[in-house]
């Protein structure tokens, strides 16, 4: 049913760039409010699966940094097909040198060897929870965009 859902929500996102086209106003002026929507929405709820996972308790070890590190991207980024996109990430280096990034991972997808921590997917999970959201949400922005300039 999940399945389903995700490709109700890519026809909706693909008839809004193929409207956009059309029209002529595919171009990263166009493509930036769109995409940024979206990355909001999946920052917000990253962050918030991060939490709801006791990942950002201070105990005796922990310093609660890598929730502070969530970024996502600010400018439009193509990939090697000229596909538009932009991400959310964790960027940075705590004080001992280690990235964040590594932490989210291991957080996220776990580790077997070296003090085993169990995987509980918190990000995986997020971001498929909400990627129905997140088309849906930029799709209605493109809608907006188009109207805007009719």
């Amino acid at each position: 049913m999940a399945q389903l859902d995700i490709r109700e929500a890519q026809d909706g996102i693909q008839e809004a760039v193929r409207q956009l086209q059309k029209a002529d106003l595919f171009t990263d002026e166009n493509l930036k409010p769109i995409l940024s929507t979206g990355t909001e929405i999946m920052l917000s709820s990253v962050k918030s699966a991060f939490v709801q996972a006791g990942h950002n308790n201070r105990s005796e070890r922990r310093t609660g940094q890598t929730f502070q590190h969530f970024t996502k991207a600010r400018k439009v980024s193509r990939d090697k097909r000229g596909v538009p996109y932009m991400y959310v990430t964790i960027s940075g280096k705590d004080s001992r040198g280690q990235r964040y990034g590594t932490k989210g991972f291991v957080l996220n997808y776990g580790r077997r060897t070296g003090g085993k921590i169990p995987a509980d997917y918190y990000w995986s999970n997020a971001v498929q929870a909400t990627w129905k959201r997140v088309n849906e949400a930029m799709t209605d922005k493109a809608a907006e965009i188009i109207n805007s300039n009719r």
